[in-house]
């Protein structure tokens, strides 16, 4: 009987090898038809141009380019400190690039004036920089200006100008601008 179970024992092990072989085998296969033909597929290249690959600037990197005159920067400062709820630096910044002629720091500082947040409030003052930026071609200040106008606020009523500048918001595709065209039409 030992004779036998000594057969069985070799019989096993045997059989045991011959399914280890043939997933040796399966596995070869695979590769060798599979995996192995993936080496000719060429590897992703970065583009020559990696400007993605820069480190993002930093907040000190905005306060040297704004010492140096970037008007940008300034205004990023101004957006910077306005998030932090320090709006009297906020202002302070957006008075920096709006004087330089910067059509999104005149609208932030004609924000500032309107809602007297940094400044003192006057709407005499926002209109003053809203008018510059909607000169420039700023469709969120050109709608403000409108709206002024139509409120008087800051300025003579005058129903005629109020169109004027809503109509050149609406022209650029301000959603603001749009809505209050499309229910003045609706009213008429």
């Amino acid at each position: 009987m030992k004779k036998h179970s000594a057969y069985i024992s070799v019989i096993e092990i045997l059989a045991f090898l011959s399914g280890a072989l043939i997933v040796l085998a399966i596995t070869w296969v695979f590769y060798s038809k599979v995996i192995n033909k993936t080496k000719n597929i060429p590897e992703i290249q970065a583009p020559h141009n990696a400007e993605y690959l820069k480190p993002l600037p930093t907040f000190e990197d905005y306060e040297k380019a704004a010492e140096q005159g970037s008007t940008d920067a300034q205004y990023i400062l101004g957006l910077i400190n306005y998030k932090d709820q320090n709006y009297t630096e906020a202002a302070t910044q957006y008075r920096k690039a709006a004087e330089k002629g910067n059509a999104k720091a005149q609208y932030a500082l004609g924000n500032r004036y309107y809602e007297g947040k940094g400044v003192e409030q006057s709407y005499e003052e926002a209109f003053k920089y809203y008018k510059k930026a909607a000169e420039q071609g700023h469709a969120q200040a050109q709608f403000n200006l409108g709206c002024m106008y139509g409120r008087g606020e800051g300025v003579k009523k005058n129903h005629f100008e109020a169109i004027q500048w809503i109509s050149k918001a609406a022209e650029q595709g301000n959603a603001d601008a749009l809505e209050l065209m499309k229910n003045f039409s609706k009213a008429r």
